[in-house]
C-alpha cells in the first residue's frame, strides 16, 4: 500500500466510540505549563556559556518554578565553524542519547529548535559546547 494510502485511512474521530481514549480518573498531582508571557529578551546568553568541550551546569531554577516537570525551551546557536555543536542534558545523565543537540550546518547561520527537556530536582541541566568561538548561544 502506498504511503498516500495510509494516510488516507486515517479516522479523524476515535475509534470505538471513544473507548479507546486514555481515562486520567483517579490520577494525582498536576502538570501545569507555566507561560512566561512575552519576553524581551533571552535568559541566557552567550556569555553565560563556557565552551570548551566539557560538561558544566546551568541553574534553571530563577526562572523555572520547584517541582517542574520539564522545561520548554528555544535554543539557537552560532558559529563561523561548520559543525559547532551544544548540547543539552538532564543533569545526572551520563549518555549522550536522549538530550538536546544542536549544530551549525552552514556558517555563521542560526542554528537550534524549540526543546522540552527534563530538569533534576533543583531545576539544573547539563550543557557542552565544543571548543570552538561561538557568535550566539
Amino acid at each position: 500500500m502506498s504511503e498516500l494510502g495510509r494516510v488516507n485511512k486515517h479516522k479523524t474521530t476515535h475509534q470505538d466510540a471513544g473507548a479507546d481514549e486514555i481515562d486520567v480518573t483517579g490520577l494525582a498531582g498536576r502538570c501545569d505549563y507555566v507561560d512566561r508571557g512575552d519576553p524581551a529578551d533571552s535568559d541566557f546568553t552567550i556569555t553565560d556559556f563556557v565552551t570548551d568541550g566539557t560538561w558544566y551546569d546551568k541553574d534553571f531554577s530563577s526562572i523555572v518554578p520547584a517541582n517542574a516537570k520539564a522545561i520548554h525551551l528555544l535554543l539557537r546557536i552560532r558559529a563561523l565553524n561548520v559543525g559547532a555543536f551544544f548540547y543539552l542534558r538532564t543533569k545526572g545523565n551520563v549518555n549522550i542519547k536522549n538530550m538536546i543537540h544542536s549544530w551549525t550546518q552552514v556558517s555563521a547561520e542560526y542554528s537550534g529548535g524549540d526543546f522540552i527537556i527534563v530538569p533534576d530536582a533543583n531545576r539544573i541541566l547539563e550543557y557542552l559546547g565544543n571548543n570552538t568561538v561561538f557568535q550566539n548561544i
